[in-house]
C-alpha cells in the first residue's frame, strides 16, 4: 500500500508523466498497425520511437524543475 501512495506522489510531482506514458503506447500502438498493414514492421523503429518519447519527457522535466527555480528565485 506504500508503494502506491509513492507512486502516486511522484505521478503528481511530474504532471505530465501520464501524458508522456501514454502518449508512447499510442505511438507504439500505431507503429504496429501500421507496420503490419503495410508488411514492413521493424524493431529500429519502435528503438527510434521510443527514444523520441524519452526525450521528450525528459526535455519536459528539465523544463519544469527550471521553472520551478526560476519561480522559487523570483
Amino acid at each position: 500500500m506504500n508503494s502506491i501512495k509513492v507512486q502516486v506522489d511522484q505521478i503528481k510531482s511530474y504532471p505530465n508523466m501520464m501524458l508522456y506514458v501514454l502518449t508512447t503506447c499510442a505511438l507504439m500502438l500505431t507503429l504496429a498497425i501500421q507496420g503490419t498493414i503495410q508488411g514492413n514492421l521493424q524493431v529500429t523503429h519502435f528503438f527510434y520511437a521510443f527514444l523520441a518519447c524519452i526525450a521528450f519527457a525528459v526535455w519536459a522535466i528539465a523544463d519544469l524543475k527550471a521553472r520551478q527555480s526560476r519561480k522559487n528565485q523570483s
